[in-house]
């Protein structure tokens, strides 16, 4: 459910520089804004929702267990951040006519000479244009115990896929400047995608613990291993489907505007370098655990990551040194009353 900071945000104060004079002497410097006050009331924003089919199957073997789940869920109505954008009129003084060493005050904007100008400026607000598709295997194995060591084993794991983009086009900017000119203050830009992470991993952790009756303490040893982890940028079309100028309507990105001298630079170009896929390779750490039982106290005694495997590996060509984090030691005491 969106919040009241979602619905009614704080109002939006946006200011104009339409002159700004220095002076070394303090008493003779002067500045003057035109403000905006933006309202940034919100209710066309709805609730996020999401659909999620799930598929489970179950075996049982004697006292061996097997499950397994498979899941889709897709979600297109998420909660971000967009801007929009609109123009803003302001009346932009000529400081340079101003004769500083004869100033005896603060320059007085009335003798100044001016231009009207417009500038596109933009705020933001919450709506429901983030997009985001999970889909995943989770896994779990778990033995008899094996009456000759008196040991059981217990193998889960799952595989996740996660992309996160936007379910709706986003107004945006470029920052280019041409002939002096920034585009930033004359035109806005649609685009249908914003920027798109894709997000996928293998994990498995294989946990063996034994029972020792006569002395009323469990062993336990966890193997958590990762198989693969894997991030990438999804590829995105730089060349927007409508602009924004300083009139504040919105038309189509059209073969005239792509070769226009400025209305082209919003064509945003992308090196293949950034949609290349990173994989990090298998890696493991190894967990110890031992409980021992008394009658209304049951202690833990626990070393976690007390042996690691992470070697080095190469991606798109660059060698990665991986450091594993620090091993760590803790007591757990409960108390049955």
């Amino acid at each position: 459910m969106p919040t009241l900071a979602h619905l009614h945000p704080e109002r939006l104060y946006l200011d104009l520089v339409q002159l700004n004079s220095w002076h070394k002497n303090a008493d003779y410097k002067r500045i003057n804004l035109q403000t905006y006050i933006v309202d940034r009331t919100n209710l066309q924003l709805e609730p996020a929702s999401n659909l999620k089919g799930e598929v489970s199957m179950g075996i049982d073997y004697g006292h061996n267990k097997l499950s397994v789940t498979y899941f889709r869920e897709r979600m297109e109505s998420g909660f971000r951040s967009t801007a929009s954008y609109k123009p803003y009129t302001y009346t932009n003084y000529d400081a340079s006519a101003i004769d500083h060493a004869a100033l005896t005050a603060p320059p007085d904007i009335a003798l100044l000479p001016y231009t009207i100008d417009t500038v596109l400026r933009g705020s933001s607000r919450t709506t429901n244009g983030s997009l985001t598709r999970k889909e995943g295997v989770e896994f779990v194995l778990t033995t008899e115990r094996f009456k000759g060591i008196n040991t059981r084993f217990t193998l889960n794991g799952a595989w996740f896929r996660t992309l996160y983009s936007n379910s709706q086009p986003v107004w945006a900017q470029v920052s280019e400047i041409l002939a002096g000119t920034s585009l930033a203050n004359l035109y806005a830009a649609r685009y249908v995608d914003d920027n798109i992470y894709i997000r996928e991993q293998l994990t498995q952790n294989l946990t063996a613990d034994v029972y020792l009756p006569a002395l009323g303490t469990k062993l336990s040893a966890t193997l958590e291993c990762t198989w693969f982890y894997a991030h990438q940028s999804g590829r995105k079309d730089g060349r927007p489907i409508a602009y924004m100028g300083i009139d504040g309507i919105e038309r189509s990105y059209t073969e005239a505007e792509a070769t226009d001298p400025y209305l082209k630079i919003l064509t945003q170009h992308y090196s293949d370098a950034l949609f290349k896929r990173y994989v990090e390779p298998f890696h493991c750490h190894l967990n110890i655990k031992a409980t021992k039982d008394f009658k209304h106290v049951q202690v833990s005694l626990f070393a976690d990551r007390i042996m690691d495997y992470m070697p080095d590996y190469y991606s798109n060509g660059l060698l990665v040194r991986r450091t594993a984090a620090s091993p760590y030691f803790g007591m757990e005491i409960n108390l049955k009353l």
